[in-house]
């Protein structure tokens, strides 16, 4: 195991705030779960962050209101279906009520989708949520023989800013 993989990247990531390396651990031991582990754990994270989202996001709260629709309906994963869907306009447009705690934002990772589509879609994420974001990333590199300190390049498309 070389030395930034065993003590370098642990340590940036404790400076950032971050814990990618325990949620890869958390990954790697789910994927040997049998199904029906998986579900209850999709099934029970499922409720919970449909809770928090009803009870910090005003958006969701006022569109399920709207709907007719409350979190303690779901009772299974299929229940999600009787939610209004969402799409990146109504969250664009709703600003920071789409937003979990927005007196925090400063705190969370701000992203900027490409804007593929037309417009480029920005979004927030809390340390803990990109930590689980890196770890998956992390994970699929992984599963390609790719794995930390092990050097990599990163080539993007730059079309958009006309540097071809």
């Amino acid at each position: 195991m070389s030395s930034f993989r065993k003590w370098l990247y642990p340590f940036a990531e404790e400076l950032k705030g971050r814990n990618v390396i325990e949620r890869l651990r958390q990954l790697q031991e789910m994927e040997l779960w049998d199904r029906e582990r998986i579900y209850e754990f999709q099934l029970n994270h499922l409720k919970q962050i449909i809770h928090y989202v009803y009870d910090n996001v005003p958006v969701y709260k006022k569109l399920w209101d709207r709907a007719g629709v409350h979190p303690d309906q779901i009772k299974t994963l299929e229940d999600l279906s009787s939610f209004p869907k969402t799409c990146k306009q109504l969250l664009s447009e709703a600003g920071d009520e789409a937003i979990a705690h927005p007196e925090l934002k400063k705190q969370y990772v701000h992203f900027r989708s490409s804007g593929s589509t037309g417009k480029p879609f920005s979004y927030y994420l809390n340390k803990e949520h990109h930590s689980w974001f890196l770890a998956s990333a992390f994970l699929g590199f992984y599963w390609a023989g790719w794995e930390i300190g092990d050097p990599w390049v990163r080539l993007q498309w730059l079309g958009k800013l006309g540097l071809r």
